[in-house]
Parts: structure tokens; sequence; C-alpha cells
């Protein structure tokens, strides 16, 4: 089998037989049959093209979902971490807004009753070296 370009082609002895037998056979030559491959090539390329668009479809639309999930997932945490740096600052009246009812919004909650706590315990503490050194 020989393959040309889009064609393959398929060489087959032309034989004369006079009488049976192995012995009486002549090859006068050989025919070549051509099967063009276009077609398949065209099929072959439109399943390619088509699953190229559909992945970069695909591809094209997954950026902005993966975007707003991480826009999702790390808003919070940079609020919590400014929140952070305000009370390590002196700023104990800092409060977290999240309102949300996952993990996040449990350790908003969390980090605020915890601010609250601290400030009430500075409070007692200062009413109390107020009281110590008023005397």
């Amino acid at each position: 089998m020989q393959v040309w370009a889009p064609i393959v082609g398929v060489p087959t002895p032309l034989d004369n037989i006079t009488h049976v037998g192995p012995s009486n056979i002549r090859v006068l030559g050989y025919v070549t049959v051509g099967i063009s491959q276009s077609a398949e090539q065209a099929q072959v390329h439109r399943v390619n093209l088509i699953g190229g668009l559909i992945g970069g479809s695909i591809i094209f639309l997954c950026f902005p979902l993966a975007f707003a999930l991480v826009h999702r997932l790390f808003s919070p945490i940079r609020h919590l971490v400014a929140a952070a740096n305000k009370i390590s600052a002196g700023e104990l009246d800092t409060q977290v807004e999240i309102h949300r009812t996952d993990v996040i919004g449990n350790l908003a909650r969390s980090f605020n009753a915890m601010t609250k706590t601290v400030k009430e315990h500075r409070d007692k503490l200062e009413i109390k070296v107020q009281q110590r050194t008023s005397h």
C-alpha cells in the first residue's frame, strides 16, 4: 500500500491465467486503485475545529467564574486582616462587617466577639488602674 498526499493507492497485480496451476500464471502488470482521503481529512479537520472551539469557550467561561469564586473567598479574609491590623494598632472598637453563614462568617463573628472581650478586659483594667492610682 502506498500513500500519496490525500490519496491512498493500493497496487494489485494483473494476472493472465491460461490454464489452472501455479506455473501458468503470468503477471502482465500492476493496477493501482486510488482512494481519496480528502473527505475524511475534512471531517477530521471539522472535528478538531469544533473541539478547539468548545475547549476555548469552556476556558473563556471558566476564568470569570474562577475569578468570582476567588474574590468571594478572599475578600472577607482581606477585611479580617485589615481589622486585625487596626486592633494591633490599638483601635479596639474595630468590628468586621461580614454577614455570611459559612465558615468565614463564623470566623468573623468569633473575631468580633474576641475584640469585644479584649476591649471589656482593657476597660476593666483601666478602671482598676485608675482606682489604685487615685488613692
